[in-house]
């Protein structure tokens, strides 16, 4: 039976169990190997499938920029890793996340085993790669390098990102796939008509507060809004919040803006009572989930025209895409779907069957078994 090593960090590995579980359906032998978390290793444990820890979390900001401090981390973490290798000795590593090729590409060299390694948002990757973040000279070093030891396919969410990386030469065409997403269960979000209300249309916007999320340029058009439109708005907000970057007080408390903080049920709590779900990112995602999950829910969803999200919203057709960072453009884009009910559930059916089409569950991982017995 062939093994399958999954790597990554606690969190995005329980989030694509069901890629293992794909796996194991298909006749493999799955492990995990992920950072020290020792909630989500309980979780992935509970549910049969075997966690090993291969150390803390890298964090690259700070000290980690320093070249000798880099060096020595990965030091430490690839001789952690290189004893799970040798325990569970696998014949495909898929490596979630690019970030985690730094430290996983140089052990899969010396093993020579076969490797597939799926990037999500790349964040301070794509940062790196675009020089946002200062010249780390050592840091592009290390990701190309990875990126050639690696000798396997990277899979991305998007067009933009392909290019990202081809274009500067850190993958090369050939060994580069798209992979749309992480697959959601359709069966999970159900196709239900949104709510018609003639007192109150709610607007919502999921996930994680920050500017990056655009969570600002979403609150400024709540307060457009309710300065200027004759429809009663109400704007809700579900997640954590990053305070280093988000004063909640700037906003939570004004009319009819409300913060509920995270839930664990999106699907019940957000969405459904939703008539228009928004996603403001103000910088490139990948496959943000909020959209795929929206619209697998038969709801319009409104989102900025950068990499990965205009990917999932095709403008008119299951939603608008509006310039980012704009939030009268926002404004103008919510208030113009509020007073087309019919145009809504319209786009709402077509995102249904966008995400059936391309992002539900059975067509990601049917993606990866083919990739799996390429590699094998």
């Amino acid at each position: 039976m062939s093994r399958i090593l999954f790597i990554g960090h606690g969190k995005h590995l329980y989030e694509k169990a069901h890629w293992a579980q794909a796996a194991i359906n298909d006749g493999y032998e799955v492990g995990f190997a992920g950072y020290d978390d020792a909630d989500y290793a309980q979780r992935i444990t509970r549910s049969g499938l075997t966690y090993k820890s291969i150390g803390s979390r890298p964090e690259f900001t700070g000290s980690i920029m320093s070249e000798a401090l880099f060096a020595n981390y990965m030091e430490e973490q690839r001789t952690k890793l290189c004893r799970v290798i040798e325990d569970f000795t696998p014949d495909i590593v898929h490596i979630i996340n690019v970030v985690h090729l730094f430290v996983a590409t140089a052990i899969i060299d010396h093993f020579g085993i076969p490797s597939l390694t799926s990037t999500t948002g790349l964040g301070f990757v794509a940062q790196l790669i675009e020089g946002k973040n200062g010249t780390h000279q050592h840091l592009m070093d290390a990701l190309k390098d990875s990126c050639d030891l690696s000798r396997g396919m990277v899979s991305f969410q998007n067009e933009d990102d392909v290019d990202l990386f081809t274009e500067r030469k850190i993958v090369s065409p050939e060994r580069a796939i798209i992979v749309p997403g992480s697959g959601v269960d359709l069966s999970l979000y159900p196709e239900v008509a949104e709510v018609i209300d003639d007192e109150t249309l709610r607007v919502t916007q999921i996930g994680r507060l920050s500017r990056q999320k655009g969570t600002h340029v979403f609150a400024e058009a709540a307060r457009i809004l309710n300065e200027r439109s004759n429809v009663k708005y109400r704007f809700d907000l579900y997640g954590s919040v990053n305070r280093r970057e988000i004063d909640i007080d700037d906003f939570v408390g004004e009319p009819n803006i409300t913060w509920h903080g995270h839930t664990t049920d999106v699907v019940t709590d957000a969405i459904l009572p939703s008539n228009i779900v928004c996603q403001a990112s103000t910088e490139r995602e990948g496959a943000p989930r909020s959209l795929i999950e929206a619209s697998a829910c038969a709801r319009a969803v409104i989102t900025s025209d950068i990499p990965g999200c205009r990917q999932i919203v095709q403008n008119e057709v299951n939603g608008l895409v509006v310039k980012p960072s704009d939030a009268s453009e926002l404004a103008a884009a919510i208030d113009k779907l509020a007073r087309d009910p019919h145009g809504r559930q319209k786009m709402g059916k077509n995102g249904r069957r966008i995400v059936s089409d391309r992002y539900s569950s059975d067509v990601i991982t049917r993606m990866f078994s083919e990739r799996y017995q390429q590699l094998a």
